[in-house]
């Protein structure tokens, strides 16, 4: 029996079939396999799997699996490139966010995608991809998405929502961080996904909550005020 295919950040739920009828777009049908197979090599693990595998969840031939794409690697390699596409597309901060609020939206859409079936094939199967020809392209990829934190970090910085020595350090403490998130995560737990995602984020992100520009140059003239109110006192006592 068919199960579906949730698109743009969702996962394959149980066994697939080939949609049938000529309607069906090649880029369709490629999209179905990538899917298909991530679950697979998330599940599985990508030297445990196989190509056949693949083939008999679609109810398809192995060579109709080669049309699409050339071979396992070649899979393998389309998976990473495509998760890291659907959470780059997640991103699109307001223009007046703060540095915070974009690093805290960046880690909230990274720890989804870590949990779809993309990111758990991508995490889970890192050394062999690693490995491939294609490697330098997956790298080249991670690191936009690393630089979009960084980015997000240093407006923090700047407009005083975040407090740092390194941006950069914080970025990679930060994703280390999310990335253990799928290795102890299960559905069954007491906890919904959106629970653990707002204890990750006060974790990861509360101990380096700045007070931002705006609200600090408000506070100033109360505090001079204040100040001004306090020295007559002073001067007094002695």
């Amino acid at each position: 029996m068919a199960s579906s295919i949730r698109t743009g950040g969702a996962s394959v739920e149980g066994a697939t079939t080939w949609a049938s009828g000529r309607e069906e777009s090649h880029r369709r049908r490629r999209h179905l396999i990538i899917r298909t197979a991530a679950k697979l090599f998330a599940d599985k693990g990508y030297e445990n799997a196989s190509i056949d595998e693949v083939a008999d969840i679609l109810k398809v031939s192995k060579p109709t699996i080669y049309y699409y794409l050339k071979n396992k690697e070649a899979l393998l390699v389309e998976i990473v490139l495509l998760a890291i596409e659907q959470l780059d597309e997640m991103l699109d901060p307001a223009p007046d966010s703060t540095g915070w609020q974009r690093a805290e939206d960046f880690a909230r859409a990274y720890v989804r995608s870590l949990l779809d079936d993309l990111g758990r094939c991508m995490m889970r199967n890192a050394n062999s991809w690693r490995g491939s020809e294609a490697a330098k392209r997956i790298r080249k990829a991670q690191r936009g998405l690393q630089q979009k934190l960084t980015d997000a970090i240093d407006l923090g910085v700047r407009d005083g929502s975040i407090r740092t020595e390194s941006p950069t350090v914080l970025a990679m403490t930060i994703f280390g961080a999310l990335h253990t998130v799928p290795v102890w995560y299960r559905k069954e737990g007491g906890l919904a996904l959106d629970e653990i995602v707002d204890m990750t984020m006060r974790i990861i992100l509360d101990g380096v909550r700045g007070t931002p520009k705006i609200a600090a140059t408000a506070a100033r003239p109360n505090s001079a005020r204040a100040a001004a109110a306090r020295k007559p006192r002073d001067k007094g006592a002695k």
